[in-house]
């Protein structure tokens, strides 16, 4: 048995392209990188963590997980550097973040 195949035309709307899967993933990986060398200061992490501008809870909140994240211990945030602003690495604080879900 043949299969019947359609052979259909299609125009790309003006501005868009049409790309090919492999490269669509490899955009998506390269993307993803991207925020990972990312940083977030104070104010872009109580956004992202509690949704607010408040920085007083993201600030605790740093501070009460100082053992996992300061890099004295094997984390990601320097503690001793803040007095010249946070500098959190967005793509590990996403990860700590998904790792410690508060329920």
């Amino acid at each position: 048995m043949v299969a019947d195949k359609i052979i259909v035309s299609h125009e790309a709307p003006d501005g868009f392209k049409l790309i090919s899967l492999t490269d669509y993933e490899k955009f998506q990986n390269w993307e993803k990188q991207q925020i990972r060398i990312q940083t977030w200061n104070l104010s872009q992490f109580a956004r992202y963590k509690f949704g607010t501008k408040n920085t007083s809870r993201a600030s605790n909140y740093l501070y009460e997980h100082a053992d996992d994240l300061a890099i004295t211990n094997g984390g990601f945030i320097d503690y001793e550097a803040t007095h010249n602003g946070w500098r959190i690495p967005v793509g590990p604080m996403m990860d700590y973040l998904e790792e410690h879900k508060e329920g």
